[in-house]
């Protein structure tokens, strides 16, 4: 059974919209205002998201995290003491990572992230309630065994 990785679920919403590429296929092209294409569906965002990766990581690195550039489509892949809360702040200043053209429903995820929160806590752990529009933020002593159990793979 695969498991979400403890760090990535920082990047939760940005998870969740990459459920939704599943189902694309194909670079189309969207004339900008020169005319010229601009790539859109999933390598548009892909790229959008790489891009933003590394300014994430040169934030992280700002805050004092050794954090390499990540390869793209893999992001932030270190599991670092204090990162999840870093990449907060960090998500903040940089604003909204990229979402792919097909947009999530921030109310019914959030609804999912809820039910997360309750799975984790029934397992013991103290979680931060989830607000609407942020990242779920899972407790660091959470093991993989409680991911898998509360946290369905992407």
């Amino acid at each position: 059974m695969r498991t979400i990785p403890r760090r990535a679920i920082v990047f939760a919403p940005a998870l969740a919209a990459l459920l939704l590429l599943a189902g694309c296929s194909g670079t189309p092209t969207t004339p900008d205002s020169s005319g010229a294409g601009v790539p859109s569906g999933n390598a548009g965002f892909q790229a959008a998201r790489d891009a933003y990766d590394l300014k994430l990581a040169q934030c992280l690195r700002d805050a004092g995290f050794d954090v390499k550039d990540p390869a793209p489509g893999q992001g932030i892949t270190e599991d670092i003491p204090g990162l999840n809360d870093a990449a907060g702040p960090c998500m903040a200043e940089l604003g909204d990572p990229p979402r792919p053209d097909a947009q999530v429903d921030e109310t019914e995820f959030f609804t999912t992230m809820l039910g997360w929160a309750d799975c984790l806590r029934g397992r013991g752990l103290e979680v931060v309630d989830p607000q609407l529009g942020e990242a779920f933020v899972l407790p660091a002593e959470a093991t993989d065994e409680d991911v898998a159990a509360c946290i369905p793979p992407v």
